[in-house]
């Protein structure tokens, strides 16, 4: 039985400097995706015409297997004010195995490096995990960091520093089809999720109700995008 000390009952080791989880094999739950009325590089058929060996998995659907680890380090915290800021480095296929590994942290520390491997080594991604920040420690900062300014912008020509879209109330129920973006529901997602945990699914936790996985943020921002009216 899950206890409201430990969210997860996913096996952890150490491994020198790290903190490691299992193997796991993520989902593919995009094969039905369309955008712009055309199937996306999820589709077995598209991603095949780029030069891809199928449809890769979705990068968010990979934050799932972090969160155990962070909980580990950081434990109620994680689930209130936890980041993660991930740099892609391969696409993963359905079938595939990776693991995720982070940084054992020092006393205190609130930033830890991230990485995730498949069993040849491939690296998937690399990043941050973190709680309480206000971004700036992030890879995600680290990187803009590093790039030169825009110029003769193409996808971003029409957006200025600054805009805003009005507030949208959303929700997003068990049963509850996510759209064309994301043809499936947070009930289907657990079914296959790769860190299952009572947390999501009942009222067995901290807050007295489920919570939302990370990888399903982005499935909850993207429902109403559409009706944001962004240049």
């Amino acid at each position: 039985m899950i206890t409201v000390e430990s969210a997860f009952t996913t096996e952890i080791v150490e491994n020198g400097d790290l903190l490691v989880g299992p193997w796991r094999s993520p989902k593919q739950m995009l094969q039905a995706q369309t955008y712009d009325s055309h199937a996306s590089i999820h589709d077995d058929a598209t991603a095949q015409k780029l030069g891809f060996r199928g449809g890769t998995i979705e990068g968010p659907t990979h934050f799932s297997q972090f969160a155990p680890l962070c909980e580990r380090i950081w434990g109620r915290a994680w689930f209130m004010t936890g980041c993660l800021s991930a740099h892609y480095r391969n696409p993963v296929f359905e079938g595939e195995e990776v693991q995720a590994q982070i940084e054992k942290p020092k006393p205190g520390q609130t930033v830890c490096t991230i990485g995730m491997i498949k069993r040849d080594g491939t690296e998937i991604l690399r990043g941050t995990a973190s709680i309480d920040g206000d971004g700036t420690e992030t890879a995600l900062s680290r990187r803009l960091g590093e790039l030169k300014p825009l110029t003769d912008p193409v996808i971003l020509a029409d957006i200025k520093l600054g805009m805003k879209t009005p507030r949208q109330a959303i929700k997003m129920d068990f049963d509850q089809n996510m759209g064309d973006l994301y043809p499936f529901s947070l009930a289907d997602k657990l079914k296959v999720i790769t860190e299952p945990s009572d947390y999501y699914s009942l009222e067995h936790n901290p807050w007295g109700r489920a919570i939302i996985p990370m990888e399903m943020l982005s499935v909850l921002f993207q429902y109403r995008a559409r009706e944001d009216r962004l240049p």
